[in-house]
């Protein structure tokens, strides 16, 4: 962020390489109670295509945009909405849609263009519909097949229509949770232990049953709790070995030698005997299994062995809700969901201990870049400094250039091994990494329009763009090694001189167009189409706040760009957030 203000006080922080989350100090996030989910059984949650959350909840299913939550009514013909409000599973399938267990009132699918729920309940007269309204798990195969389990075995939803598996082993048992091993074949986690389903691929199975008790072991009621099992999950190292959560421990399975090895609570160890669900994550390479159980939360090292272990403090808001566990999701920016009896939490796994870098001198940073084996810092007041990356993070060092000013807005490392330098009052720098004493200055005494460079940027043609205090745009194309002063507009009215610029993003429009955003302080945005060689072809529009248009602008005075993993453009503003949409080419406001 560029301002037309000093910066004070900034201090930078690193990331110390060596650390990352301890159970003694995991700090679990809340969703605000104001929310209405602070006190929900949370049984299964589901990030899906678009990046929402949704939470299947005991009363009913929700859905989390990151700031609000919406309840839906999977069952609102129901005269007992409660009764079929207990959501146990969701999926997502390849088309989009979102299919929805209950624990009673049987299997729904949601239409995202209608926000329709349609059911597929038992009917005794109809042998194609679903063998019954008490749903466990719901899956998608590689083929694109939905499989059911139910209270009553599996079911196969294909041609609009499910077919049973009767005669089946599987037919008299609650099928908890299924999933597919990479050599194809389906498992099957249920109320008397876990099978391996043959011939998948044609729709027939062939269950072959793994008893989760030891061999020679007497039949007791320790043999029912062993073989309740709740979830499997392939081991990701090795084929054929699965690890499975049962009411009596977690069971480890060598399907190819039938080999069974059981874990039990230990006072550092296990916390629960009855461990509802897991999900394996591999956090600074090494692999790890989340266990949720009764009695706590614990992550399991699978190379050394050791737990964690996480439980609910009610003197400690950063703990969990809960200490009974019944759901965890990873989502794709890394956070992981934990849903419990009470409610729903969240823990950074990436989340590290900072160290702070200090450097000699003034410590206000103003702008960072990355080389292959440098950290660049540069700073208002203080130059740049390098700070090498080898072996870890080493001492910071002041580039030494002759004539170099100390104020510096914007840095950036190129591929081609230069380093660009944004000043206040000496222009453009343009620094050869390897050779620094070759650094060519660019200002208003040699062709540049203005001394005062606020922000730069490099395109998708490895040209680059630099945003001027009052005089405009600065381009320098790479090709022919010189710079053009941009400060009027040939199609429009726009004094793209009259406000300073802070921010450039480039993107493909619908239309596949290139598109350069530049962000002013005061002026909105600008958004000009560009050429395969970085000439502007015009100046498609410019995105100002209006009063009377709740879709426009948050603010004219533009802080920032971000671009997130869905593509989508973020644009922070002196007066909150916008999120650009681009087919309808309005913003949605934040804050």
């Amino acid at each position: 962020m560029v301002k037309r203000t000093k910066l004070y006080g900034v201090l930078l922080f690193f990331s110390f390489l060596t650390s990352g989350i301890h159970a003694q100090n995991a700090s679990f996030g809340r969703l605000s109670d104001e929310l209405s989910i602070s006190n929900i059984t949370v049984r299964t949650m589901l990030q899906d295509s678009k990046g929402f959350l949704w939470l299947g909840t005991w009363y009913g299913l929700y859905r989390y945009d990151g700031y609000n939550l919406r309840k839906f009514k999977v069952t609102a013909n129901l005269p007992n909405e409660n009764k079929g409000s207990k959501i146990v599973d969701l999926c997502e399938d390849r088309n989009g849609i979102i299919w929805v267990a209950t624990q009673n009132t049987g299997l729904y699918q949601f239409d995202r263009k209608t926000e329709q729920f349609k059911a597929f309940q038992h009917d005794e007269k109809d042998e194609n519909s679903i063998i019954t309204n008490n749903i466990n798990t719901v899956f998608e195969d590689k083929d694109g097949r939905i499989w059911v389990g139910t209270r009553y075995g599996i079911d196969l939803f294909e041609n609009n229509k499910f077919r049973h598996f009767k005669n089946t082993p599987l037919s008299k048992l609650e099928v908890e949770n299924i999933i597919q091993a990479r050599d194809g074949a389906l498992w099957c986690a249920t109320s008397y232990g876990v099978f391996k389903c043959f011939d998948t691929f044609k729709g027939n199975l062939t269950p072959q049953m793994f008893d989760m008790q030891q061999p020679n072991t007497p039949v007791t009621n320790r043999s029912y709790l062993d073989n309740f099992c709740y979830t499997i999950l392939e081991d990701p190292r090795t084929s054929n070995l699965f690890w499975i959560t049962t009411k009596h421990g977690l069971k480890k399975l060598d399907a190819a030698t039938n080999q069974r090895f059981s874990i039990e609570p230990t006072p550092n160890g296990l916390i629960d005997n009855t461990v509802y669900t897991s999900l394996l994550s591999t956090e600074n390479g090494i692999p790890y299994l989340w266990l949720g159980t009764d009695g706590g939360l614990n992550r399991y090292n699978m190379l050394t062995g050791v737990f964690d272990r996480y439980l609910a403090d009610l003197k400690n808001v950063q703990s969990l809700r809960n200490s009974s566990i019944q759901s965890l999701l990873k989502d794709r920016s890394g956070l992981l969901w934990i849903g419990t009896n009470k409610g729903v939490n969240k823990l950074n796994m990436t989340e590290k201990a900072f160290e702070k870098i200090v450097l000699t001198g003034e410590n206000n940073i103003s702008c960072l870049t990355k080389s292959p084996n440098s950290m660049w810092l540069g700073t208002y007041g203080n130059g740049i400094h390098e700070m090498p990356l080898n072996n870890g993070l080493g001492t910071p060092k002041r580039l030494k250039i002759t004539g170099l000013v100390d104020y510096i807005y914007g840095i950036h490392a190129d591929t081609e091994g230069i380093l660009w330098a944004a000043t206040r009052s000496g222009g453009i720098y343009k620094i050869p990494i390897n050779s620094p004493n070759n650094t060519q200055q660019f200002s208003e005494a040699n062709g540049i329009s203005d001394n005062y460079i606020m922000t730069l940027y490099e395109d998708t043609q490895r040209n680059m763009w630099f945003g001027t205090w009052s005089h405009g745009l600065v381009r320098y194309n790479r090709a022919t090694n010189s710079f053009t002063t941009i400060n009027t507009l040939s199609n429009h009215t726009f004094n793209i001189s009259e406000y300073p610029i802070v921010q450039f993003i480039e993107f493909k429009s619908p239309q596949n167009e290139r598109i350069l955003w530049v962000g002013t302080r005061g002026g909105g945005i600008v958004e000009l189409v560009l050429d395969a060689a970085s000439n502007i072809v015009k100046t498609n529009v410019v995105y100002q706040n209006s009063p009377q248009n709740s879709q426009s602008l948050s603010s004219n005075f533009i802080n920032c760009f971000f671009t997130d993993s869905s593509n989508r453009i973020w644009i922070g503003t002196e007066e909150g957030m916008s999120l650009w949409d681009s087919e309808k080419k309005t913003f949605k406001r934040f804050g």
